[in-house]
C-alpha cells in the first residue's frame, strides 16, 4: 500500500472504528433497557412483626423463637431456664411477659391466635389467646382475671430425646 492509499485508509478504519463502538454501546443500551427494574427489596410484614415481638422477648432474657404467619397463628417459643430449686410454675412469668409484649403490638400486625409455648425446666406450659382478647385486655377492657379466663392453658412434658 502506498502512501496516498495508506493516507486514504486511516480516516476511514477510525471511522469504522468509532461505528463498531456506537453498535456495540448501542446493543449493551439496549439490552440494560429491557432488563426489568429490580425495586429495593422490602422485607414482609411478618418479618417486621416478628422482630417487634422477638427483640422485647430477649431483652427480658426469654430466649426462643418466633413465627409470624400475617393473620394466622404467631407461634412463640420460650426457654425460661429456672433458678437452682425454683418452681417451674415460676415459668408462668415468661407467658406473662409475652402476653404483654404482644399486647403492645401495632395494629399493622394482625394475628388470629398468639399461641406460647415454655420450657420451663422439665415442664412444657401452653398458653393460646386470640387477638381480640389479648386488646381488649391491653385497653382495660378486660382485667388480668378475666384474661386469665379467656387463655387456653395446659401443661405437659417434653418429648424425650
Amino acid at each position: 500500500m502506498d502512501q496516498k492509499s495508506q493516507r486514504l485508509a486511516r480516516p476511514l478504519l477510525i471511522v469504522f472504528g468509532i461505528s463498531i463502538v456506537i453498535v456495540i454501546a448501542s446493543l449493551l443500551l439496549m439490552r440494560d433497557a429491557s432488563q426489568p427494574v429490580t425495586p429495593p427489596v422490602e422485607l414482609p410484614n411478618d418479618y417486621a412483626c416478628a422482630s417487634l415481638l422477638a427483640a422485647p422477648l430477649t431483652e427480658a432474657s426469654l430466649g426462643g423463637r418466633v413465627d409470624f404467619p400475617p393473620g394466622g397463628t404467631v407461634q412463640v417459643w420460650v426457654s425460661y431456664p429456672l433458678p437452682e430449686g425454683a418452681d417451674a410454675d415460676k415459668g408462668a412469668q415468661a407467658i406473662w411477659t409475652t402476653l404483654d409484649i404482644a399486647a403492645g403490638l401495632p395494629a399493622s400486625c394482625p394475628f388470629h391466635l398468639l399461641d406460647i409455648t415454655v420450657l420451663s425446666g422439665d415442664v412444657l406450659l401452653h398458653a393460646t389467646v386470640s387477638q381480640d382478647d389479648l386488646q381488649a385486655w391491653n385497653q382495660g377492657i378486660l382485667s388480668d382475671d378475666e384474661l386469665v379466663e379467656r387463655v387456653s392453658y395446659s401443661i405437659d412434658t417434653p418429648p424425650a430425646d
